[in-house]
C-alpha cells in the first residue's frame, strides 16, 4: 500500500503508485485498506499502535499515574521501615522490618 503525507498528514492511501502528487512523502506500508493508519513521530503507524490511540482511551494518562504512585508507595514503604526499625529497636540487632512489623506498628500508632 502506498501512503502519501504533506504537512504531516496522510492524504491519500493507494494500491498502486501515484507519480503526479507534488510536495508530498511516499511510503510504502504493509497494511490492509481498511486499517486505521497515522503518522507520527516521521513514520507510519495503524492507529492502535500509535501514542495517539493510548492518549485517546487515556491508557497514558494511567499508566503515567500507576508509575507516579508505585514510586510514592516505594517512598512511603522506605519510610516506614525506618519508623518501625527505629521503633522497635531493630536497627541494634541488624534487622529489617518485614510488613507484619509494619501493620503491628501502625495498628498502636492509630489508637
Amino acid at each position: 500500500m502506498y501512503v502519501y503525507v504533506k504537512d504531516n498528514r496522510i492524504i491519500l492511501k493507494s494500491e498502486t503508485r501515484i507519480l503526479y502528487l507534488q510536495g508530498t512523502q511516499e511510503y510504502i506500508v504493509e497494511c490492509e485498506k481498511t486499517d486505521r493508519l497515522i503518522y507520527e513521530d516521521n513514520q507510519i503507524k495503524k492507529y492502535e499502535n500509535s501514542k495517539q490511540y493510548a492518549e485517546d482511551v487515556n491508557r497514558y494518562h494511567l499508566q503515567k499515574e500507576i508509575r507516579n504512585l508505585k514510586k510514592e508507595n516505594k517512598d512511603l514503604v522506605r519510610i516506614a521501615n525506618t519508623k518501625v526499625t527505629k521503633e522497635l529497636e531493630l536497627e541494634k540487632k541488624g534487622q529489617e522490618a518485614n510488613a507484619y512489623q509494619r501493620k503491628i506498628y501502625l495498628l498502636r500508632n492509630m489508637r
